[in-house]
């Protein structure tokens, strides 16, 4: 499917230079945007397929914050630029147990839809020791989500304001982190007030220390109102 995409995508972006400026263009530059999203969707919809099956192996070693965080903060800025928000990315020396490609999907997917959803305000990624954990929090300034709500948002294709995702929100990215945290063992919550904003936290093993059995299911937990003294 992705095969046949990517040729229409070449084609019509190859029509569309043919008509500059024209009202021609501006349609094909749509139909490209349908094409990018339609392609979108279907490596989504990939990931939660290799998620929920059992031939998916992880390449669990040491990886440091820093390889995450400082490549996201370079790639994410511009969007939150685009929309007038106050990005903010804590730089973080700690070192955790995982798998550098999955984790880095995860915060990629939780900072995509802070920013989604923040029409005003700031945007934050910090990083606090929880014992033998680090963890990874994103703080929004978002229109928050009610608690009936708060475990509806991780099923596939579910946008509760589909006016504040109409920026190419697929409804499929928290679909995704919640599988990828519960097949790596790395608790995932979320504290949301509806009107302050959000914060989801994934807690990562610290390199080194000695942890007990890993649960595959998610399970979600209620973390204490953290406050929003970091924004």
């Amino acid at each position: 499917l992705l095969q046949p995409l990517s040729a229409a995508k070449l084609y019509v972006s190859s029509l569309a230079d043919r008509f500059p400026g024209t009202e021609e263009h501006r349609v094909l530059e749509k139909a490209e945007s349908a094409l990018t999203s339609a392609a979108q969707i279907i490596d989504a919809l990939l990931d939660i397929s290799k998620l929920d099956g059992d031939g998916l192996h992880f390449d669990i070693r040491a990886v440091k914050l820093t390889e995450i965080l400082q490549p996201l903060r370079d790639e994410m800025s511009v969007l939150a630029e685009r929309k007038g928000l106050e990005m903010r990315i804590v730089e973080s020396h700690l070192i955790v147990d995982s798998d550098a490609t999955y984790l880095r999907r995860v915060v990629q997917n939780l900072l995509a839809n802070a920013i989604r959803y923040t029409e005003t305000g700031k945007v934050l990624v910090g990083v606090r020791r929880n014992g033998g954990s680090a963890r990874i929090e994103v703080w929004d300034t978002g229109p928050g989500i009610a608690e009936d709500d708060q475990n509806a948002i991780f099923e596939e294709f579910r946008r509760l304001d589909t006016k504040a995702s109409r920026n190419e929100g697929l409804g499929l990215g928290l679909a995704i982190v919640e599988r990828a945290c519960a097949r790596l063992g790395h608790p995932l919550g979320l504290w949301s007030e509806v009107g302050r904003g959000s914060c989801f936290m994934v807690n990562v093993p610290i390199a080194g220390f000695q942890s007990g059995p890993r649960d595959p299911r998610r399970s979600a937990p209620r973390p204490v109102h953290l406050g929003h003294a970091g924004l």
